[in-house]
């Protein structure tokens, strides 16, 4: 009797699943059926801080948008219609059978997991969530399922083009756009001079994994910036909370007795960014958003580097974050870390000469700064027509 009752229940979990993937299938189709419509897909609700710019410009210019997005509590599903495509097993589905059209989005990975290429005619255009280079960071296969690549910057086409080579790959459409999160933080560093008059304040972002400065004494570099009378906002990674759920709670607790301590988890809003003074990472991309769209420096704590990949040496080519890590502020040895707050000083006495040398930096290593935005949106608009 009771397993008749759990095989009737699995029958009629199917029977929902089946319904609720055919009615949103059939949406999407209703949608693509119309000419010049692109779709934009988001795993999380904090990828639309990469795309949905691109999708705002699009129907500015009166193409047709769909929004999809795995993630039951994204805020898009009502600001912007988006449509909630489920997690595993719904999204496998549906992703197998979405309809001819071009497919934005930010997740890597396409076809190495659960997420494939659709059995219909599918151009798939990858949006960088990161200034990092391809082949280190990132798994061997994370770009490869991809028709179009929108660069950030000549590393990205570099290490895409001989990644395609050295496997014999069909070459990809690899597009000098730029980085798009970087063009708000430009638009507000032009308007907004940082406040004066209050303690300087850094962003505390560490990384996701081995590389993170979570597993480097980052107890003793908050405690040494707080002891130094300096405010600390931190900033912990999404993947770190979603494997530590008690990580909040735990720096909360620590240092719950420093007024100048915060925790900041909107990972969609951009104020714990251009409300800083400084940034003190690790391996973090953020790093390089914070200090090339804001000309502000960045101290970079020199733990092991941040491999997804073990072959990457085999592209015999230079990695972004390797080639401007130590010139975007300062590289401390972990055997260094007393001296932080030190470096810290010493760095916002030099902010005037920094911001220079940074927004030349910027110039000469990202794709179109200021007006990635625009770049993509036409670029995509090319391959609507």
């Amino acid at each position: 009797m009771i397993r008749r009752k759990v095989f009737q229940q699995s029958k009629l979990f199917q029977e929902r699943v089946h319904w609720n993937t055919s009615s949103v299938l059939s949406r999407i189709q209703d949608a693509c059926s119309k000419e010049r419509t692109a779709v934009f897909f988001a795993e999380d609700a904090a990828d639309w801080i990469h795309i949905g710019p691109i999708a705002n410009r699009l129907e500015e210019l009166d193409h047709s948008i769909i929004r999809l997005t795995s993630d039951p509590n994204d805020p898009e599903i009502f600001s912007h219609d988006a449509i909630y495509i489920g997690r595993t097993l719904y999204s496998t589905y549906l992703f197998l059978r979405l309809p001819s059209c071009i497919l934005v989005t930010t997740m890597t990975d396409l076809n190495s997991y659960h997420l494939k290429r659709s059995l219909n005619d599918v151009h798939y255009v990858y949006v960088f969530h990161s200034l990092l280079s391809t082949h280190r960071a990132y798994r061997e296969n994370a770009f490869t399922a991809y028709d179009t690549v929108l660069c950030s910057t000549p590393y990205h086409t570099a290490e895409l083009t001989e990644t395609a080579r050295l496997a014999n790959l069909k070459p990809q459409h690899l597009l000098e756009t730029g980085y798009c999160r970087l063009d708000p933080l430009i638009a507000h560093a032009a308007s907004n001079p940082i406040s004066v008059g209050r303690p300087p304040k850094i962003l505390v972002v560490p990384t996701w994994g081995s590389s993170s400065i979570l597993n480097f004494n980052i107890d003793q570099i908050i405690q040494s910036l707080l002891g130094a009378s300096l405010e600390v906002v931190l900033r912990l990674h999404p993947m770190s909370l979603r494997h530590d759920n008690g990580l909040s709670q735990y720096f909360s607790e620590k240092f719950k007795m420093y007024s100048l301590f915060s925790l900041d988890d909107s990972f969609s809003s951009t104020d714990a960014f251009t409300d800083s003074d400084i940034v003190l990472t690790d391996w973090s991309g953020a790093a390089y958003e914070f200090s090339l769209g804001l000309l502000r420096p960045a101290i970079f704590i020199d733990t092991p580097p941040k491999t997804n990949n073990d072959t990457f040496s085999r592209l015999n080519l230079s990695c972004f974050e390797d080639s401007i890590r130590d010139t975007l502020g300062a590289l401390i040895g972990l055997d260094q870390l007393d001296g932080v707050p030190e470096v810290v000083m010493h760095l916002l006495e030099s902010d005037i000469e920094l911001e220079g040398h940074l927004r030349t930096l910027r110039d000469d290593t990202v794709y179109n700064p200021g007006t990635a935005v625009a770049t993509a949106a036409r670029q995509i608009g090319d391959l609507l027509s």
